[in-house]
């Protein structure tokens, strides 16, 4: 499908990386099972990159490098609520402590017929 890609198989089921317009229009909660901390490898943002569009791959070190970088402490039960396409990441936990989350994706985007959401 013409602007949708790269497509990629894990686990038997197709992902797709959707066009700027589907991520502007979704958002994303983490809800922290356990506390995440800078010690077990909390999730990090670069501020406001989610307004830079698709960044491609060979760019985002170069991107990473023009931002601050927002460590996202949270406690269990806490919650993260972001744009899916923000520059995130984590970092190795030095610590045995596991940071289980729950990560939701919503969006109003109406699919073009030919992609679902999830594999009736």
């Amino acid at each position: 499908m013409e602007g949708w890609g790269p497509w990629a198989l894990k686990a038997s089921v197709w992902h797709v990386q959707p066009p700027i317009a589907v991520l502007e229009s979704m958002v994303t909660i983490r809800i922290h099972l356990d506390s995440a901390t800078t010690a077990n490898g909390c999730l990090k943002v670069a501020p406001g990159s989610h307004r830079l569009g698709l960044i491609p791959s060979d760019k985002v070190i170069e991107q990473v490098g023009k931002h601050d970088v927002v460590y996202c402490e949270t406690p269990a039960g806490g919650a993260v609520i972001m744009r899916p396409h923000i520059m995130h990441a984590s970092e190795n936990s030095v610590t045995p402590a596991s940071r289980r989350v729950l990560h939701f994706e919503y969006s109003s985007f109406q699919l073009p017929d030919g992609i679902a959401w999830a594999a009736p």
